[in-house]
């Protein structure tokens, strides 16, 4: 339940008694909103700021947070570890939301330009994030119109900035946990930079806490990757990245590792999310980037990372930098 202040309640029953957890908040609180409501309740100034303050100190929980200390309550309540929201009105609550999101998915792809354009920087900033692509994010982050952004979503440029980018944090958020980061540790890292946002008072700051966010991110997403794989795939990685000068065919790898070849394309796509031959491209590009960035002569790539002539290897290496490997060299080599 909600109080006068926007402040969320829950109010938990056992036998013939009633009990109030909280207060917390479900979003941010708006300071001008706020002391409007205030106004008319002719609050005296000198109060206005303490009451935002103290909303603000308020902790944020998102609604699986809920449906956690929920799960909690009860079993501190009654033992048991049912889930309370596991019913068939809940259910239908939550087929219901997803439906609505997919028609809003629709409705954006098939609205103005700006709206589907955001919602295309939502798809790209969270792929770079999965993918481990820092750089890329970085360089994608800096085309955004961020001006066009605001102006599309509501009238006040700044704090339409701000919502966007919290809940960019959110979907982050929840992208950390699907990726096995723990729920806490994201949580905190999500509140941490709403709070950043909140502080902000440029575009240009919301860009620079933007870009530090979703980096961040990437970071602990990876590298909490790194650390859940099996030991069976960091052999076959410490393999492909020893000779990457090679064709490295699937079955080769089969034959060395001796898996079949759907155990080898089941384990890449469990545990990196791609498909092996996905993988071992990803990581020629990424050693041609390096060496382009050290002056490398373009044409002895292709030999040196085991593609069958310099056509495979510049359609290959456009297709996942989006630029040419001459391109490449001149705007990247140190």
């Amino acid at each position: 339940m909600a109080g006068k202040l926007n402040e969320l309640l829950l109010l938990y029953a056992f036998s013939d008694h009633y009990f109030i957890f909280g207060p917390f908040r479900c979003n941010l609180t708006d300071r001008n909103v706020l002391y409007k409501y205030l106004d008319a309740l002719n609050t005296p100034l000198a109060q206005y700021e303490l009451t935002y303050t103290q909303l603000a100190a308020l902790p944020i929980y998102c609604l699986d947070d809920i449906r956690d200390i929920i799960y909690l309550i009860n079993y501190l309540f009654t033992g048991e570890t049912t889930d309370q929201l596991v019913n068939p009105k809940f259910q239908q609550l939550t087929q219901t939301t997803s439906l609505l999101n997919k028609k809003r998915r629709i409705l954006l792809t098939q609205a103005s330009f700006s709206y589907a354009q955001i919602y295309q920087h939502e798809k790209k900033i969270l792929m770079c994030i999965k993918k481990n692509e820092p750089r890329q994010l970085s360089e994608f982050i800096q085309t955004i119109s961020w001006s066009e952004l605001g102006h599309t979503l509501g009238p006040d440029l700044l704090r339409t900035q701000k919502d966007y980018l919290i809940v960019l944090l959110e979907k982050v958020t929840h992208l950390a946990i699907k990726s096995q980061l723990s729920p806490a540790k994201s949580k905190r890292l999500q509140n941490i930079f709403i709070a950043e946002v909140e502080l902000c008072t440029t575009t240009a700051q919301l860009i620079e806490t933007c870009t530090t966010a979703l980096l961040l991110f990437t970071q602990e997403i990876a590298e909490r990757q790194e650390k859940i794989r099996s030991p069976l795939i960091d052999q076959i990685i410490e393999y492909i990245k020893n000779n990457l000068n090679a064709p490295l065919q699937i079955d080769e790898l089969c034959a060395r590792f001796d898996l079949s070849q759907a155990r080898l394309k089941y384990l890449f796509k469990t545990e990196l999310q791609m498909t092996i031959r996905q993988y071992i491209i990803l990581q020629k590009i990424t050693v041609a980037k390096q060496l382009l960035c050290t002056g490398s002569d373009i044409q002895k790539l292709p030999q040196t990372l085991g593609f069958s002539d310099y056509a495979h290897f510049a359609k290959t290496f456009k297709r996942l930098t989006g630029m040419t490997p001459k391109q490449f060299s001149q705007n990247y080599q140190v």
